[in-house]
């Protein structure tokens, strides 16, 4: 008679994630799985056949996230065209937030910003931030620009699928070109887990996104990786 398997050593089902993106040099997001049940995610296990290394001019980051959603109160702002930052006092928004709207009233938005566009937010500190075009360009820190400052009245509001992107596990290079940071080829490596246990619990039907990022004038060799879980 076969003995039941201990509530601590019982993964259900480990996920296996084959993602390849070699082609890709602005970055993306990728939503990867939904959660069956109540889970805790305990590894994520990454391999590049090429590895990474750290270099002076090119970055490359991995993570992995999953996707709560998100709902907020429409915030009213301004907009500094030259330096990309929107101000709303205590905003409360993160980096990866999105998507959003933009509305305006009594005027215009500014110039190179629209109505039915999403956008991602990039968090500056409690009451300012960027907006980027993606979930991987807000967190790569790249900011949408715009020309003018708009007129009226601006609001940015958030959707049905609007998300807060909560990191799990990560792993990027400094690009100071130390040769600390560097991934070897065709090894697993663990990504770096939040340190936060609450961020690391996955609810039912929330779902995980893969995002890569990279920046210089290299691209990020393909790779592959799993999230390896249990049920809480």
């Amino acid at each position: 008679m076969a003995l039941p398997v201990p509530p601590q050593t019982d993964y259900g089902e480990s996920k296996e994630i084959p993602f390849a993106h070699a082609q890709v040099t602005a970055g993306f997001a990728a939503k990867l799985w939904k959660a069956p049940r109540r889970v805790l995610v305990e590894q994520c296990p990454y391999l590049n056949p090429t590895g990474l290394a750290e270099d002076a001019t090119n970055y490359f980051a991995v993570k992995v996230a999953k996707l709560t959603a998100l709902v907020v109160a429409d915030l009213t702002f301004t907009a500094a065209n030259g330096t990309e930052i929107l101000t709303s006092a205590a905003h409360g928004l993160q980096t990866g937030d999105g998507p959003f709207r933009l509305t305006n009233a009594g005027g215009g938005l500014p110039s190179g910003l629209a109505t039915g566009t999403d956008y991602w937010i990039i968090r500056i500190d409690a009451n300012t931030f960027y907006l980027a075009a993606s979930l991987s360009a807000a967190f790569a820190g790249t900011a949408v620009t715009f020309t003018t400052d708009g007129t009226g009245t601006h609001t940015i509001s958030d959707t049905a699928s609007t998300v807060r992107a909560v990191v799990l596990g990560s792993y990027s290079t400094d690009s100071a070109g130390a040769g600390t940071n560097t991934l070897p080829a065709n090894t697993w490596t663990d990504l770096t887990l939040s340190s936060t246990p609450s961020d690391l619990v996955v609810q039912k039907d929330e779902e995980v996104a893969l995002i890569a990022i990279e920046g210089g004038t290299a691209t990020l060799p393909a790779g592959s990786g799993f999230v390896r879980y249990r049920p809480v």
